[in-house]
C-alpha cells in the first residue's frame, strides 16, 4: 500500500496489509482512518497514533484500476460496483462506506462521499487519499 505520494503506508499501518482478498494489483482512491469509540473516523485519533496499538482502517472511495485494467474513463457507477464486489480479508480494517443510491441512478446526479464528488456517469476526476495495493 502507498500513498498517493508514492510512499510505503505498510511501515505505519501493517495491519492493512493484505486488506483485500485478490490476487490482483489494485489502485483505490480512499483514506486511512482510525474509528472512534461511536464508530465514527477521528482525525484527531490518526495524528496522535504513533506509539499507540490503536488500529487503522481503510475506507474505499473509488477503484480506478484492477490488475492491468484501467478504470479512469468508466462511469462511477460501474467503478461502484466493481468496488463492491471487492472481498476484504479483515472486514474490520476495509470498508466501502454506503452510496446515496437515488443519488447514483440518477444520470446528471451528484455522489457526496468521503473527499471527493462524483457525477454518476462521469469518469474519475482527481485523487482524494490515491491508495495502492495488491498481493
Amino acid at each position: 500500500m502507498t500513498s498517493r505520494n508514492g510512499n510505503d503506508m505498510i511501515g505505519q499501518f501493517p495491519e492493512l496489509a493484505g486488506i483485500v482478498a485478490t490476487p490482483d494489483s489494485l489502485v483505490l482512491d480512499g483514506e486511512i482512518v482510525i474509528l472512534n469509540e461511536a464508530g465514527v473516523p477521528d482525525f484527531g485519533l490518526l495524528q496522535n497514533r504513533r506509539g499507540t496499538r490503536i488500529p487503522a482502517a481503510f475506507m474505499a472511495f473509488d477503484l480506478l484500476r484492477v490488475g492491468d485494467t484501467m478504470l479512469l474513463d468508466e462511469p462511477y457507477v460501474r467503478r461502484r460496483e466493481l468496488l463492491e464486489q471487492l472481498a476484504p480479508a479483515d472486514p474490520e480494517r476495509f470498508a466501502v462506506p454506503a452510496a446515496v443510491r437515488q443519488v447514483e441512478r440518477a444520470a446528471s446526479g451528484v455522489v457526496h462521499e468521503g473527499p471527493a464528488r462524483h457525477r454518476a456517469r462521469a469518469p474519475y476526476r482527481g485523487p482524494g487519499g490515491l491508495c495502492t495495493g495488491g498481493h
